[in-house]
């Protein structure tokens, strides 16, 4: 893949996906916080605010604000430019490799902004399941990650696939 495609890949999945999940936390923060849950679907989609200061399923709340930052912001900021570094100058992926890593970076860049702009917390604001049996509380920055990871999976091995080469007998 060229160079310039795979950085307008990069550059629009980012774009997309910080400035939708930005939009998205600032509505559940207007129109969910101090509200009780809404159920939709019967119940299997429950919109309800939520801020998380650690990461999934609050691992990590309980550490020191400054221990936090550093985790959560200046360690997971550093992995992510990594990350954001190895996609745009990898030029053997392919451009569904190149949208998963997009995905999984940009979702964690979302988070990176509530955490740096939120005083350390990640809104969260959507929960599935049936009954009793639910998900954490997530957004979609979370589920962006897990949507490139899950791309990555299952069409991180495919190489770019050449045309054949005919074999000539002499």
């Amino acid at each position: 893949m060229k160079q310039s495609s795979r950085l307008t890949i990069i550059l629009t999945v980012l774009v997309l996906s910080i400035g939708c999940d930005q939009i998205l936390k600032q509505v559940a923060r207007t129109f969910l916080q101090y509200r009780p849950a809404v159920p939709l679907l019967d119940d299997f989609i429950r919109l309800q605010y939520a801020e998380n200061s650690g990461v999934m399923l609050s691992i990590g709340a309980s550490l020191s604000p400054e221990l936090r930052f550093w985790i959560f912001v200046v360690v997971i900021g550093a992995l992510l430019a990594a990350m954001l570094g190895y996609v745009a100058l990898n030029g053997g992926m392919n451009g569904m490799q190149t949208v998963a890593w997009s995905l999984m970076v940009s979702g964690g860049l979302g988070n990176l902004v509530d955490r740096v702009f939120r005083g350390g917390v990640v809104v969260d604001f959507i929960s599935i399941g049936f009954g009793v049996i639910r998900t954490a509380v997530f957004n979609l920055a979370d589920l962006l990650v897990f949507v490139g990871v899950f791309l990555l999976l299952a069409f991180g091995r495919r190489k770019h696939e050449e045309p054949p080469t005919e074999a000539t007998n002499g």
